[in-house]
């Protein structure tokens, strides 16, 4: 009975370092190189964060955090739709520029 409840465990063993190593296999050329829902903002000039807050919140938009010293917003938009939400935020006089946020930079 000892030597089936070893093996049996050895087993669950296994399989949990199976699953484990899947989820960290290489990125294909399929995935995105960018995180989805998300884009980086540089405005005009610097808000208040009430101001940058109104302006997310009038595109019904997420302030995902707002960099005042270097008037950069990070927002979350659908994902999905991160190129549709770039030209859109591109429009707004406020916004000089709107990028996506890659999936090797740290904003924190």
């Amino acid at each position: 009975m000892i030597n089936s409840e070893k093996y049996f465990l050895v087993l669950v063993f296994f399989g949990v370092i199976c699953f484990l190593v899947q989820g960290c296999s290489n990125p294909t050329s399929e995935e995105l190189d960018y995180v989805p829902g998300q884009l980086i903002v540089q405005l005009t000039e610097s808000l208040s964060l009430e101001q940058a807050a109104d302006l997310t919140d009038s595109y019904e938009i997420e302030l995902i955090e707002y960099f005042e010293h270097v008037a950069i917003i990070l927002v979350g938009v659908p994902k999905g739709q991160e190129t549709k939400w770039k030209n859109r935020l591109e429009e707004d006089d406020l916004i000089s520029s709107v990028s996506f946020v890659r999936n090797n930079v740290s904003l924190r």
